[in-house]
């Protein structure tokens, strides 16, 4: 489980250095968390960091907020099937490829680290006459997803790095065929407010449950809800805060399903949506559970990062990399997605007399494995190494 050896000229390497950051969406998720991380790490080492994604949206206004240079891209529609079809999305790509190389060019950019394969083919037109190194950063895990399997050829020929959140990630590009040398192993952190000692939200009394995320049905929040009806028995006052916002405007709906949901087992004053929040601190301060019901598609899931580095009891579904978070019964509660039955007897034991104790071994474990400082030293490294060598994809 460890990240891969650090060159020795990392931060040297970085001063005056420019880096891309290419999102596809104008929404804030795990992988647009670890954008924005990487360009705050490239501004403290002395670089200048510019992150491209649509405009109008929570991503945009994040990386404003945190000082960074915005510059705007299309964005895809986010509809079933559009990411892996490439014809449909040729539009956006064509029009996102001339404007990245554009600003590439006036930029004088070094590396262009995109957070997608689509965002890397966008990118790969600006790449070469720049003189910039692509870097995907690989968000996703096993079984390949279409996207990949489309482009595994290009990707293996264009990309000088792939950065892997977890071993399921490195396990991914192996499989397309990708040389060992070109593929690393970078741990998401937790941001640094997690690892301090934030003063929990005002909740009322409880126990309190909490999931935190994009809104959308691969999340499981219907098996939440459904685990929080099986564990009346046991805690009949326990509630259920639901922190996120919907990903791409066509899942109203699956917001409308989870309330009817809700009001049917009736949970309705016991469920409670959010919707996004600045203070997400405080409120997993608060919780006595943090959970990640996921049924697919996660692979180090920033949630979990978070959690633990507050020392916070966690259940989570056996998704991806999961497990190189939480140790089951050890740093937190693994159970099988889509399982409400088991889901619940699991919120049961993290509700009980071992959370503190799990809370205590999952801080440490946090604080060892996902710090803002390791994250930092071992990004800037695959950088600083693609920038002083001459190595090039086969």
């Amino acid at each position: 489980m460890q990240s891969s050896p650090l060159p020795t000229t990392a931060g040297r390497s970085m001063q005056d250095r420019r880096v891309l950051e290419i999102c596809r969406v104008p929404f804030v998720g795990g992988a647009e968390r670890i954008s924005l991380d990487s360009a705050r790490a490239v501004s403290a080492a002395g670089g200048r960091a510019m992150v491209a994604c649509p405009p109008g949206g929570a991503l945009q206004a994040a990386v404003l907020d945190a000082g960074l240079e915005w510059r705007p891209i299309r964005g895809l529609s986010g509809r079933r099937g559009v990411i892996s079809d490439l014809a449909r999305s040729a539009w956006a790509t064509a029009a996102n490829s001339g404007a990245l190389a554009a600003l590439a060019a006036d930029a004088r950019v070094d590396v262009i680290h995109a957070h997608h394969p689509i965002g890397a083919l966008q990118a790969a037109r600006a790449a070469g006459p720049a003189g910039a190194r692509l870097v995907l950063h690989v968000h996703e895990t096993l079984p390949a997803p279409r996207q990949y399997v489309a482009l595994q050829g290009w990707l293996r020929k264009r990309c000088d790095a792939f950065v892997c959140v977890s071993n399921e990630g490195r396990e991914l590009i192996r499989g397309l065929g990708v040389e060992e040398e070109r593929i690393h192993l970078v741990y998401n952190a937790a941001e640094p407010v997690f690892f301090g000692r934030p003063q929990p939200a005002r909740l009322g009394p409880g126990p309190h449950i909490g999931v935190f995320g994009v809104l959308e049905p691969r999340k499981g929040h219907a098996d939440l809800i459904q685990a929080l009806a099986r564990l009346s028995a046991t805690h009949r006052a326990a509630q259920l805060w639901i922190v996120g916002e919907l990903s791409y405007a066509q899942n109203d709906s699956y917001v409308a399903d989870l309330r009817a949901l809700a009001t049917s087992l009736g949970l309705t004053d016991r469920v409670h949506f959010l919707g996004r929040r600045s203070d997400i601190a405080e409120l997993m301060t608060a919780m006595d559970v943090v959970a990640l019901p996921s049924r697919r598609l996660e692979s180090l899931p920033t949630v979990l990062l978070e959690a633990t580095a507050l020392g916070r009891p966690c259940v989570a579904t056996s998704v991806g990399g999961v497990r190189e978070i939480i140790e089951d019964g050890t740093t937190g509660w693994i159970v099988p997605p889509e399982a409400p039955a088991a889901l619940a007897m699991a919120l049961d034991s993290a509700l009980g007399q071992r959370a503190a104790q799990i809370g205590r071994a999952a801080r440490s474990m946090a604080r060892a494995r996902f710090s803002p400082a390791r994250f930092e030293q071992n990004l800037l490294g695959v950088f600083g190494q693609l920038m002083v060598t001459d190595v090039a994809p086969a």
